[in-house]
C-alpha cells in the first residue's frame, strides 16, 4: 500500500526558490525605481504596522498592489510578468532549482505554492510545474487592485494544495500522497507540518535577509499585542501632557531656539537639548558623553524641517514624542521578552513585572521628556535580551554584534558602551580575552569612538563655541563702551563736580574680574579635568540613596514636585508620610531577596555588573549624585529582573501567592501615586 502512494513535492517560491522576495523586484521592474520609492514612502507607516503584526499582511499587500496596478489591462500586466521572468532568471537559486528539476526528471508531481501573484510566478517554470499563488481580480479585462483569492500564506497554502488535488482527482485523500515540502519562513510552517518530510531552508546571507531578520526581531508577537496596545496608549498619554504644556510656546517658528527651550522647559533636571537639535541641528550634546546622539537626531531634524515647511509651525514636540513613544514601547516589549524567554517566567508574572518597570517615577517621566534616557533604556534592554538569549543557548557574542551594540549604546551615552563590553565578558566567558575578540570588539572600537569624539569636538563643537565666545566678548565690549560714553556725558553735564568719585567706582567695576565659582549644589569635585569636574565627594551618600536613588527614582516627592535642582529644588527632599518609606523598603527588600534567589544565574550577574558600574559612577564617584534620579532608566530594570528570580524560585505556593499580591499592589499604588502627581504638575 505504501508503494502506491504518489510522491508530491511542494515548493515555496519567495526565498526558497529565489534569493529574495519578488513582489518588490516586480514592482521596481514594472513601474521604475522612482515610482517604486514614492509608493513605499507613501505606504511606509502601513508597512511598519504590518511588520509589527498590528495590521494584516494581506491587507497591506493588497493596498500596495492596488496603488501600483489598479486599472492596468490584464494583457499589459501579463506582458510585464513574462518580461520580468525572462529578465530576472538570476533571482532563482541554483541549488533549490536543481532539487525541483530532479523531482520532475523522476516523474514526480511538483507544485510551487506562493503568496506572490501567480501571474509573474508561472512564467518562471514550464507546464510541468503547477503554480498555486495569490490570484488577482479583473473586471472587463482590467485589474481592480483586489485579490480574487485569499493571500496564499500560512494555512491557506495547505487549503490551496488540497483544493487543487481534489479538483484533479475528484476527492482528496491525504493517505494517497507522500509529500515533501520546502519553505523558508513562518508563512510556510503549516505547509511543512502538512508534509511527511518538511525542509526549512535558509536564505543566502545578504544585507536584505539580515534586515528582514532584524525586522522579525522587532515585530510584535501575538502574545504581546494586547499589552503593546495598552502600553502604547499609556506612553502617548504621557507625551500628550508634555505637548500640551509647552505647545503654545514651542510651536511658533523662531530664530533662537536654544534660548527659547532653555528658558521655558523645566521638568526636574532633564535638558531640552533634543528639542533644539531636532529644530536647528547642531552637535550640542556633550560629545564626550553622547558622541553619536546628535547624528542619530539628524533624520528627525530633516523630518521636522519638512513638517515646518508644510505646516508653518515647529513640529519638534511631535517628532520627539514619536521617538520617545517608540523607544518606550520597545523597552517594554524587550523587558517582557527577557522575563519570558530568558528567565522563563510565567506570562502573568512577566506582565506584572514589565508593568512595574514603567510604574517607577523617573522611568515614567523619562518616557515623556526630550532627553536621551528612555532611548538608553531601550537599547540597554535590547542588549540584555540578545545577551540573555545567547547565554541560554550557549552561543557566543561575535565581534560584529559586539561592535554594533557598542556603537548604539556608547553612541547614546558613552558609559553605556562599557556595559556592552561587560555583556561580551559574561556571554563569552574566557573567549572574551582571546586576542582576536579583545582587539576587534573592545580595544579598536573603543579607540575609534574616542577618536571620533575628538574629531566631532574639533569640527562640529569648537567652531560654534568660538563663535559664541566671540559674540559674548563683542557684546561685553559694546556694553562697556556704552557705559563709558554714558559716564563721559554725565561728567560733561555735571561739570566735573563729584564725578571723580563716580568714575572711580565705575573704573573699579570695569577692571574688576568676575571669578567663576562652582555652584555649591554640584558638590566638591575630585579634580578639574574633563570628567573629574563632574565628580562629587561632599554630597551626603546615605541621604542621597534613601531620598533620591531609591526614593525619588521610584516615588515622586510631593514637595518640590519635579522641580529642577539647579533652579529651586533642594538636593535632599524628604517625604511627608512614613508610608512612602515603607513602600521604598518593600521594593528594596524584594529586590535584595531576588538577587539572592538568582545568585546562580550568569544572566543576573551580568545585570548586577551593570548596576555595580552605575553605582560606582553615581554613589562612589558622585557623578550626577545631586540629581541621581534622572539617571534611573539606566539601571532600575535590575529591580523587576531580580524579583523575577524570587518568583521563579519560591516553591511554597502560599508564600509565592503572598509575594505576588504584594508586588501587584505595589505596582498599582505606584501607577496611581506617580500618575496623579505628574498630572498635577503638568496641568
Amino acid at each position: 500500500m505504501e508503494t502506491n502512494r504518489q510522491h508530491l513535492f511542494l515548493f515555496d517560491f519567495d526565498g526558497t526558490l529565489t534569493t529574495r522576495d519578488t513582489l518588490l523586484e516586480f514592482i521596481r521592474y514594472a513601474c521604475g525605481t522612482w515610482m517604486f520609492l514614492c509608493g513605499f514612502l507613501l505606504y511606509s507607516p502601513l508597512l511598519v504596522l504590518m511588520k509589527l503584526h498590528l495590521y494584516p499582511n494581506w491587507k497591506a499587500k493588497q493596498r500596495v498592489f492596488s496603488f501600483y496596478f489598479k486599472g492596468m489591462s490584464l494583457s499589459r500586466f501579463d506582458e510585464l510578468c513574462q518580461g520580468f521572468a525572462e529578465e530576472k532568471r538570476s533571482l532563482l537559486r541554483p541549488d533549490m532549482l536543481e532539487k525541483l528539476q530532479q523531482a520532475l526528471q523522476a516523474g514526480q508531481r511538483v507544485l510551487v505554492v506562493s503568496a506572490s501573484i501567480d501571474n509573474w510566478v508561472r512564467p518562471f517554470f514550464d507546464h510541468q510545474v503547477t503554480v498555486l499563488g495569490t490570484q488577482i481580480e479583473t473586471t472587463e479585462g482590467r485589474l481592480t487592485g483586489r485579490f480574487l483569492t485569499n493571500n496564499c500564506y500560512g494555512a491557506e497554502k495547505v487549503n490551496r494544495v488540497q483544493t487543487e488535488l481534489a479538483l484533479e482527482e475528484g476527492t482528496f485523500n491525504r493517505e494517497d500522497y507522500d509529500i515533501t515540502a520546502y519553505g523558508d519562513s513562518r508563512g510556510d510552517r503549516e505547509m511543512l507540518a502538512f508534509a511527511d518530510e518538511g525542509h526549512l531552508v535558509s536564505r543566502p546571507s545578504s544585507l536584505v535577509s539580515r534586515i528582514s531578520k532584524l525586522c522579525t526581531l522587532f515585530s510584535i508577537r501575538r502574545e504581546e499585542r494586547w499589552m503593546a496596545w495598552v502600553a502604547l496608549a499609556f506612553f502617548i498619554m504621557l507625551n500628550v501632557l508634555t505637548i500640551c504644556r509647552y505647545y503654545d510656546v514651542f510651536t511658533p517658528l523662531q530664530s533662537d531656539y536654544w534660548n527659547l527651550f532653555v528658558k521655558w522647559f523645566s521638568i526636574s533636571g532633564f535638558d531640552p537639548i533634543t528639542y533644539y537639535v531636532v529644530s536647528d541641528w547642531e552637535a550640542r550634546y556633550n560629545v564626550y558623553r553622547h558622541p553619536l546622539l546628535a547624528f542619530m537626531m539628524y533624520l528627525p531634524y530633516l523630518l521636522n524641517r519638512g513638517l515646518m515647511w508644510l505646516t508653518g509651525i515647529n513640529c519638534v514636540q511631535f517628532v520627539v514624542a514619536l521617538m520617545l513613544v517608540v523607544a518606550a514601547l520597545y523597552a517594554f516589549i524587550f523587558m517582557y521578552r527577557i522575563l519570558r524567554e530568558v528567565i522563563e517566567l510565567e506570562r502573568s508574572d512577566a506582565t506584572w513585572l514589565s508593568a512595574m518597570l514603567f510604574s517607577f517615577a523617573f522611568v515614567m517621566v523619562s518616557s515623556m521628556v526630550p532627553d536621551h534616557f528612555i532611548l538608553s533604556m531601550f537599547i540597554l534592554l535590547f542588549t540584555l535580551y540578545v545577551s540573555g538569549k545567547l547565554i541560554k543557548e550557549r552561543r557566543s557574542l561575535g565581534v560584529g554584534k559586539t561592535v554594533l551594540l557598542f556603537v548604539l549604546t556608547a553612541g547614546i551615552s558613552l558609559n553605556n558602551g562599557l556595559k556592552t563590553f561587560l555583556a561580551g565578558l559574561f556571554v563569552n566567558g574566557r573567549s572574551f580575552f582571546r586576542p582576536q575578540y579583545l582587539l576587534g570588539a573592545v580595544l579598536l572600537p573603543g579607540l575609534l569612538m574616542w577618536g571620533f569624539c575628538r574629531w566631532e569636538y574639533t569640527n562640529f563643537v569648537l567652531p560654534h563655541e568660538q563663535a559664541r565666545h566671540a559674540a559674548k566678548r563683542a557684546q561685553k565690549a559694546k556694553k562697556a563702551q556704552e557705559e563709558k560714553e554714558k559716564m563721559a556725558k554725565l561728567q560733561v553735564k555735571e561739570g566735573g563736580a563729584g564725578v571723580s568719585g563716580v568714575s572711580g567706582v565705575s573704573g573699579v567695576q570695569e577692571v574688576k574680574k568676575k571669578v567663576k565659582k562652582r555652584d555649591p549644589r554640584l558638590g566638591k569635585p575630585m579634580g578639574e579635568g574633563e570628567f573629574m569636574r563632574w565628580t562629587d565627594i561632599s554630597t551626603p551618600r546615605w541621604d542621597s540613596v534613601v531620598e533620591n536613588l531609591f526614593g525619588e527614582s521610584l516615588q515622586l516627592h510631593s514637595d518640590h514636585l519635579l522641580k529642577d535642582e539647579f533652579r529651586s529644588r533642594p538636593i535632599i527632599v524628604q517625604y511627608r508620610w512614613s508610608f512612602n518609606y515603607i513602600v521604598e523598603a518593600l521594593l528594596v527588600l524584594l529586590f535584595v531577596v531576588g538577587l539572592w534567589c538568582g545568585r546562580h544565574s550568569r544572566f543576573l550577574w551580568l545585570v548586577v555588573s551593570w548596576f555595580v558600574l552605575d553605582m560606582l559612577l553615581h554613589v562612589g564617584l558622585g557623578f550626577g549624585l545631586n540629581e541621581v534620579y534622572i539617571m534611573t532608566a539606566h539601571w532600575v530594570f535590575i529591580m523587576p529582573l531580580a524579583m523575577a528570580y524570587l518568583f521563579k524560585n519560591l516553591k511554597d505556593r502560599y508564600t509565592l501567592r503572598m509575594v505576588r499580591r504584594v508586588a501587584q499592589l505595589l505596582v498599582l499604588y505606584l501607577y496611581i501615586y506617580n500618575v496623579v502627581l505628574i498630572f498635577q504638575f503638568m496641568t
